[in-house]
């Protein structure tokens, strides 16, 4: 009984060996594949990093004082010299005097 028992197992191991070699190998596969994975993602993040970079910069030179004034300009509005209010409480409202 134990010598049937002995001779099981050890005619199991080999099997056992093989299946574990296959286990690590697809394991192993599969987690450089997520390594691959991992770096394009990691590549697109730098991508987008740089371009909003970019973008606020772009933002910022857009929206300074000088850039609208000239563009405020290119679009025909002008300052108004005359201010005139009305009622008491002293709003004042710009004319347009062409």
């Amino acid at each position: 009984m134990i010598r049937r028992i002995t001779s099981f197992i050890s005619s199991c191991i080999p099997f056992f060996l093989v299946g574990g070699i296959l286990v690590e190998f697809l394991l192993t596969n599969h987690l450089a594949s997520l390594g691959r994975e991992v770096r394009i993602i990691d590549e697109h993040i730098s991508q987008v990093r740089e371009e909003n970079e970019r973008l606020v910069q772009d933002v910022a030179s857009a929206s300074s004082l000088l850039t609208v004034t000239e563009r405020a300009k290119e679009l025909g509005f002008m300052e108004s010299a005359e201010y005139l209010t009305i009622g008491t409480n002293q709003f004042p409202f710009a004319l347009n005097v062409r």
